[in-house]
């Protein structure tokens, strides 16, 4: 029968010069433990070794490990992390047996165990000027009783054996003195766990990696702790964020923050992707802090993952001068945050706060109205939209308040799709485009320069006869539309459109142009950091064939979790993987400049999606000079016979296509192959460049 935590005869503090605090007290709590959480300076997965048959009795518990720690890790820890976060290696554990012996033979092996099995997690602390010093353990045993112990100890073999470590428990079955340490204890952690302390940043293991913030310890565990000398002014954390932060103003993002700060503080910067949109804003927003003082600031984005990418932008640049929160659905309990934050700065108690959201929560009345509960009439709030055509759309025009006295607006394509309603509305709530820098005006300076190829595939026997009655269907149910029959006619002409567009987007000869482009690719050793958007009707063909090439890749979509998808771009990042195969996601604000080519098998006709993608390949990088887009889109075969009402929607069809290319075309290096590529369509359905 398991002991609990009670069983045993702990005292309130232990001295390692008089007890033997690791068979005294960290081997049996941690054999009655299902949950161990844990702060620490230093971490070692040595210490699973010296505590084997704690550790054993623990996971035989279905214990779960939750562990805070600093940017230090030795090396075969590092690696060990490494191998589980980009799946690289297949050889951990997968039934423990003789457990004890085993971590007593292979700890290393034991913590790919560990995180493979969700055994434990891990998360980095940052602290900008200082380093992590505190050392608090809870564990809480299977009847629910709760112990935490705070004092010298790290998390290391060192600590455990041989160091002059001290240190005080608190019990939950002791009374109200130790429960209101414990309390502390346990408030401290999973402020800490959840990101919600101001001046310590908290990393997922995984952005830890990608973000390149993990440092090596000396070979020499007996040194592992003394590595704090050499950090007391904080040179881990504060090089990696003063490294990110240390950028020039570029001429031309200074004209920008010029232009919009003259036009009364509103307005918005219209720039190519990758030409610094979010940092251009950053020195905004820090301009207007010197000007003002104080200031409310909420910055939303599209997406979840993006909130992480401008978090980090904005930690680095400014450190720790705001207090700063999350508000989304992956964040418990915001509204109560949101409520106390604006709270406190009205009553003064803090005079900078940022809040990152995403425009689903942020149209939501409870965010919306709660602002306007208590900052209403204050002078210092400010609204940062980043992608700000998603602030135009029918949805989110609830949020284009009024009080909102500093609003900025971020895009490269402001302009709103089929939508001059809403494109109108957002242009005079943000106080218009106050500052244009084109994709021409970037390259070759700011972003690299590229060859463009246009894929022309033609369509299937099948797929023509469907399509010609498609094409009728729509001929017929358009008239009815347009003459004011509306609902479900309505209705039934957007399906038609939709079914129509799958056609052409899963069109089977895409398989075999991709097939030859890959193998184009191989053939010049260009088969690294590929990125393919595709269809999710084409992911497991576009899979199979890079499988059939031995290409590693891996699929990204809407469907990671953000800890997933840092791995995987890191994995990119780093070669592990060669190509990404993108589903209906990195279209927006997304950061991967290591991608050197791209293949759009599956596009929309959407300027705001395409001009994004492209941007996504433009990026600067130190191993590429150039990038390469091919860009695919399906006609009907040459001479196919189309009556005439069918050939004007074709010519609707195909000259969106073409502007498409048009757009690429203008600032692409290889132009005179795009036109001769392009010129027998455009010559075919009489549609040309404008």
């Amino acid at each position: 029968m398991n002991k609990n935590l009670t069983d045993y005869n702990l005292k309130p503090s232990y001295w390692s010069d008089q007890d033997d605090i690791l068979n005294e007290f960290y081997i049996p709590t941690l054999s009655a433990a299902k949950i161990y959480k844990r702060i620490t300076g230093f971490f070692s997965s040595n210490s699973l070794a010296v505590a084997a048959k704690g550790i054993a009795n623990f996971i035989k518990n279905d214990g779960q490990m939750f562990l805070i720690t600093s940017v230090i890790l030795s090396e075969e820890d590092k690696r060990a992390i490494e191998e589980v976060l980009y799946e690289q290696e297949e050889k951990v554990l997968q039934e423990i047996e003789n457990m004890e012996e085993q971590l007593m033979k292979d700890h290393v092996s034991m913590l790919s165990w560990m995180l493979k099995t969700k055994k434990l997690s891990i998360r980095i602390a940052v602290v900008p000027q200082g380093i992590i010093h505190q050392k608090i353990g809870i564990l809480e045993d299977l009847e629910g009783n709760i112990l935490s112990f705070t004092g010298s100890d790290n998390e290391t073999a060192n600590g455990w054996l041989y160091n002059d470590e001290t240190f005080h428990v608190f019990r939950s079955w002791k009374g109200f003195v130790e429960e209101e340490h414990l309390r502390h204890d346990l408030e401290q952690f999973n402020k800490m766990w959840e990101g919600k302390t101001q001046r310590t940043r908290i990393y997922p293991i995984s952005e830890a990696f990608a973000n390149k913030i993990i440092r090596i310890a000396p070979k020499n565990y007996a040194d592992f702790e003394n590595l704090s000398s050499n950090i007391e002014e904080g040179v881990l954390g504060k090089k990696y964020l003063d490294g990110v932060a240390k950028r020039d103003v570029r001429p031309y993002q200074l004209k920008a923050i010029d232009a919009w700060e003259s036009h009364e503080c509103k307005g918005m910067l219209e720039m190519a992707t990758g030409t610094g949109k979010t940092f251009t804003s950053l020195k905004i927003i820090e301009r207007l802090i010197k000007k003002e003082g104080r200031l409310f600031l909420i910055i939303v984005v599209p997406y979840i993952h993006l909130v992480s990418q401008w978090k980090k932008e904005f930690i680095a640049h400014f450190k720790d001068q705001f207090l700063m929160m999350e508000a989304h659905s992956g964040v418990r309990m915001w509204e109560k945050d949101l409520n106390e934050y604006a709270q406190n700065f009205l009553l003064r108690f803090t005079d900078k706060v940022v809040v990152f959201t995403i425009y689903d929560t942020f149209s939501k009345n409870k965010f919306i109205d709660l602002v306007e509960k208590y900052l209403n009439n204050h002078e210092n709030l400010m609204i940062v939209a980043d992608e700000v055509h998603h602030l135009g759309s029918s949805s989110n025009q609830n949020c284009m308040r009024d009080f909102f006295k500093f609003r900025l607006g971020l895009s490269a394509t402001p302009d709103r799709w089929f939508d001059e309603d809403g494109s109108d509305k957002l242009r005079n709530y943000m106080g218009g485009t106050v500052f244009r820098f084109s994709l021409k005006e970037a390259i070759p300076d700011f972003l690299v320069p590229y060859d463009y190829y246009p894929e022309v595939v033609q369509m299937t026997g099948d797929e023509i006869e469907d399509y010609i009655v498609l094409a009728r269907k729509i001929s017929k149910v358009s008239k009815c539309s347009t003459n004011g029959s509306g609902g479900d006619w309505d209705n039934y002409l957007r399906k038609l459109l939709i079914d129509r567009a799958n056609l052409i987007v899963n069109n089977e000869n895409k398989k075999k142009r991709f097939e030859q482009i890959i193998l184009d690719l191989k053939k010049s050793n260009l088969i690294d950091h590929l990125l393919i958007y595709c269809s999710p009707e084409q992911i497991k063909w576009v899979s199979q064939l890079l499988n059939k090439h031995n290409i590693l890749q891996r699929k990204i979509t809407f469907e990671e979790t953000q800890d997933e998808r840092s791995k995987i771009l890191d994995a990119f990042e780093k070669g592990f993987y060669k190509a990404l195969i993108a589903i209906r996601c990195l279209d927006e604000g997304v950061d991967i400049p290591s991608i050197k080519t791209a293949i759009i098998l599956a596009s929309s006709t959407n300027p705001a999606q395409y001009i994004q993608r492209r941007g996504r390949v433009l990026r600067k990088h130190h191993h590429k000079d150039k990038a390469i887009i091919y860009d695919f889109f399906v006609i009907p075969a040459e001479g196919a016979a189309l009556d005439p009402d069918i050939l004007r929607i074709e010519q609707k069809i195909i000259s969106r296509e073409v502007r498409r290319s048009k757009e690429f075309f203008d600032s692409a290096t290889n132009k005179d192959y795009v036109l001769l590529v392009l010129s027998k369509i455009m010559n075919q359905f009489k549609v040309y460049f404008e």
